[in-house]
């Protein structure tokens, strides 16, 4: 959620664009096996290895759309502009989110009040909630909201939205030393992602998190190295909305 953490600037991403290199790398290993399989109906077909009955044609019209599909959700993903972006200015002391159809938005940290929403959604087949951080600015002495943003997507627990909110508050308020520590290390003992690789995969991975077999390079690369490169990537050189004007003197 944390993408850049300066004494300038603090980036909150939204899950989903964490997640684009992954997108973008299942988008097109599917458009390419599609659109392989669309162009080998079509050879065969051109060559009068079969003829064109009514299946093979649903299925090649199922192939090209299902492989533009594809094709458009890899572009999308790499080329859209990066969205659900919130930052934190500590030296304006404002809060800036965007959003693609109202453009940026933002509050005073001082004057705004921060609260946790409980949003229910009840279905026929079961029930969810949805707890989304908010910092809104009030109206003095009344109870109306002038404006607000959403700093992310909503939570699935009210502590992990107080959670957030509270390492603003620190560091908008406090000293560096005071914001929690970041470990880039994955600890086996906390990081279950780390365990359930080496639980799941004990021929390829061992005790250390370290690749032991060649072919686990081959998986773990189509697998885990190139959608976390491509996500690099597009953080590095995605495109991003223009930054407000005073936000962009001050970085």
């Amino acid at each position: 959620m944390v993408t850049e953490l300066t004494p300038a600037c603090l980036r909150l991403t939204g899950p989903f664009e964490a997640s684009r290199g992954y997108v973008a790398c299942v988008s097109l290993a599917a458009a390419v096996g599609l659109t392989l399989l669309f162009l080998t109906a079509l050879v065969d077909l051109y060559r009068g290895r079969t003829t064109l009955e009514t299946g093979l044609a649903v299925m090649m019209t199922g192939y090209l759309v299902c492989a533009l599909v594809g094709w458009v959700c890899a572009y999308r993903s790499i080329f859209s502009p990066i969205q659900e972006t919130t930052l934190v200015s500590r030296p304006l002391r404002r809060l800036y989110a965007w959003e693609k159809r109202t453009g940026w938005t933002s509050v005073d940290f001082d004057r705004a009040q921060a609260y946790v929403g409980n949003y229910h959604v009840v279905t026929t087949t079961g029930a969810g909630a949805a707890y989304p951080l908010r910092v809104v600015e009030i109206a003095p002495d009344t109870r109306r909201i002038l404006k607000g943003v959403a700093l992310t997507a909503p939570f699935d627990r009210p502590e992990a939205a107080a959670q957030l909110w509270e390492f603003i508050r620190l560091y908008m308020d406090a000293e560096p030393a005071a914001l929690p520590p970041v470990a880039l290390v994955p600890d086996h003992r906390v990081n279950a992602y780390a365990w359930m690789d080496r639980e799941l995969f004990p021929y390829a991975i061992d005790r250390h998190h370290r690749l032991v077999r060649p072919f686990a390079f081959w998986f773990f690369s189509g697998a885990y190295y190139l959608p976390n490169w491509m996500e690099c990537w597009i953080r590095r050189f995605g495109r991003r909305p223009a930054l407000p004007a005073e936000l962009a003197a001050v970085g």
